[in-house]
């Protein structure tokens, strides 16, 4: 294989907010210049992205990028090494040249793997507690660093900055080894401690109970489209009669839940949203593509705890936002929740604040019915124009987990289509629990209604003086999306 001379010029993002990490001008055996490479930051880790311009079908292409695997996979680690040397952290492994000492000696790869995930906030809650001081309401620092920050990242978790060294990663082991100076190994142990016990445990445990082993014939790789509620339907979905009016599910969703009175309506007018007959539960609805309905979400409007979903239930069609006909075909973006009270919450957050968030009504929206996969996967292939997910899942392990999984399905299937990004809800300025979307928009109904109180004005007022007891009956058409 032949060998390119490649120099990079690597330009750092001082403290990177969203997926992009640093930008590189490369030259190719000084013959060739590609400007605007950019370091990306993936669920798998960094990675290389090559300068693209948008077609006229809307979609992104790549102007320059190299013309073989083997000079692109030269050029990927040549900036990646550039990159992971600003930082000050080792690139990940390579192939070991013959005779060249393996210097991750003493730790799986399935370990250096595990210390990879441990987020930075984690390890300095469990480590090192007595350094972690809070210097604003979603953002820490260090004792003894007052440059170094460490804050929430646009792709979940948290990253950290160290602005007069001008370093920075998002992962604990970043921090381990560039900060407090342990080698790569050490740093490994250090961050799974308890991988050794935990897996001598799953060993142990697995003898127990495992039967005993039978020759089995060869079976083709896992299919990235299989799930583990990958059931179908004994027989038709079983529907609650629904009662002649939807007064207590429409009070239960604006005024309990404080979802926008307009969003509201509109599912209720599509036959997305209907009250059930005897005991006036809200339903949520999903529809196939013949516009039957194969899925519904039951949920109580009373102060008694209840939630299930309707006998036969398919989560390969899940609830959806109606979207507006002009944009079903076009829009590229989707929101995407674990339960429907999340997207209606999820819309009517961005409908408050439509010039720095999508337009409810303009994007699609759906909710799983948890984090099984099932559903996503199928609206994808009933509308291939989308290429950004944001996965809205909740602020807890069981959300990051489902957000993890399904960002690597897609990834499996589709390695360059999707854009994916993790936007769980952000921690509460005044300290309020957190966990959806819905209690994000809870609680700023109630500040704005305490404010209201405060002034002597209305507790109906919302943000801008709307009575939002009645406010469908002034809706206004929205303006053109920011991004489809």
């Amino acid at each position: 294989m032949t060998q390119h001379q490649i120099d990079v010029k690597l330009i750092p993002i001082p403290e990177p907010q969203g997926k992009v990490q640093a930008f590189a001008n490369i030259t190719i055996n000084n013959l060739i210049a590609i400007n605007g490479v950019r370091v990306m930051d993936g669920p798998k880790g960094s990675f290389v992205a090559m300068p693209q311009s948008k077609g006229s079908d809307g979609k992104y292409y790549d102007i320059a990028f190299p013309a073989t695997a083997e000079l692109r996979k030269e050029v990927n680690k040549a900036v990646l090494d550039a990159h992971h040397a600003h930082l000050g952290i080792s690139s990940p492994k390579q192939e070991q040249p013959e005779g060249q000492i393996n210097t991750n000696k003493g730790v799986s790869e399935d370990r250096i793997q595990e210390a990879r995930s441990v987020d930075i906030l984690d390890y300095l809650h469990t480590h090192e507690p007595h350094n972690l001081v809070k210097h604003s309401a979603d953002t820490y620092k260090l004792k003894g660093h007052d440059s170094l920050k460490i804050f929430p990242s646009n792709t979940g978790g948290y990253a950290w900055h160290w602005h007069s060294r001008g370093q920075g990663g998002k992962y604990a082991l970043d921090f381990v080894t560039s900060v407090r100076g342990y080698g790569f190994v050490d740093a490994v142990k250090l961050l799974t401690a308890n991988y050794i016990d935990k897996e001598m445990a799953k060993i142990s445990k697995n003898q127990e109970t495992a039967p005993p082993p039978k020759e089995l014939p060869l079976q083709a790789a896992p299919n990235v489209w299989k799930f583990d509620d990958d059931i179908p339907p004994k027989g038709p979905i079983v529907l609650p009669k629904s009662h002649w009016s939807n007064a207590v599910v429409s009070e239960y969703l604006t005024e309990k839940r404080a979802i926008d009175p307009d969003i509201v309506n509109h599912c209720i007018s599509k036959g997305a949203i209907y009250q059930s007959k005897s005991h006036n539960n809200a339903v949520f609805v999903g529809f196939n593509q013949d516009g039957k309905i194969e899925y519904a979400s039951i949920r109580g409007t009373t102060d008694k705890k209840f939630m299930m979903e309707a006998e036969n239930s398919n989560k390969a069609t899940p609830f959806v936002i109606p979207i507006q006909k002009e944009y079903k075909d076009t829009s590229r973006v989707i929101f995407v929740t674990e339960s429907p009270i999340d997207a209606l919450s999820k819309a009517s957050l961005d409908k408050q604040d439509p010039k720095n968030g999508h337009l409810w009504n303009c994007v699609h929206r759906i909710s799983l019915g948890g984090v099984s996969p099932k559903g996503l996967h199928a609206y994808l292939e009933q509308h291939p124009q989308i290429t950004k997910i944001v996965l809205n899942f909740d602020a807890d392990k069981a959300g990051r987990a489902g957000a993890d999984r399904i960002a690597e399905q897609l990834m499996a299937k589709y390695p360059d289509k999707f854009e994916i990004e993790y936007r769980p809800p952000q921690p509460d300025p005044k300290g309020r629990p957190v966990k959806d979307f819905n209690d994000v928009l809870v609680n700023k109904r109630n500040d704005v209604r305490a404010k209201g109180h405060e002034k002597g004005g209305s507790a109906d007022k919302g943000e801008h003086g709307v009575d939002t007891k009645d406010s469908h009956h002034h809706s206004t058409p929205p303006p053109e999306p920011v991004e489809r």
